[in-house]
């Protein structure tokens, strides 16, 4: 990076695909898994995509830790016994990923720009998004941790020119 040129107009020019981690190295489950499933994986990675049961590709949302917090908690106000909130385990209710789920989350596509990436972010404030092509079919994923690396080498080059 030249000293004409900041790292945001840099990100302009950045395909996510460029830099975003392949679907083969994510942490995917179907909607029908059980809650300990999906926790097991958010303790490794904070987030996991669900997909479609049928071909374990095609994204339906995402869960995260905040979703987890809300299974913890107590159902708030006054709840009817007949109607119990879904999401809090208080009621012993055998959940599965879907019912806990973000559904259709904001996502990008391969040839999105990382400044696209950083706005919906931004403006959302979330530190992940899947990418997809046009079917929903989930390719990879950018987070926050992708937009810091990328930072930081380009940091690390200007350093040794």
């Amino acid at each position: 990076m030249d000293q004409t040129t900041t790292f945001p107009a840099l990100l302009q020019r950045i395909c996510v695909k460029d830099v975003m981690t392949p679907v083969k190295n994510l942490d995917v489950i179907g909607e029908q898994n059980p809650v300990p499933a999906v926790l097991a994986s958010l303790k490794r990675h904070g987030h996991v995509w669900v997909v479609q049961e049928t071909d374990l590709r095609s994204l339906t949302g995402v869960i995260t830790t905040t979703d987890a917090l809300d299974l913890f908690a107590p159902p708030a106000g006054n709840q009817e016994y007949d109607k119990p909130s879904l999401t809090s385990l208080s009621f012993g209710l055998t959940l599965t990923a879907a019912e806990i789920m973000t559904a259709k989350p904001f996502t990008l596509s391969p040839t999105d720009t990382l400044h696209s990436a950083v706005m919906i972010m931004k403006e959302n404030s979330i530190t992940q998004l899947p990418v997809v092509d046009d079917t929903l079919t989930l390719l990879g994923e950018i987070t926050g941790r992708h937009l810091i690396d990328h930072y930081l080498a380009t940091q690390n080059k200007d350093q040794k020119a």
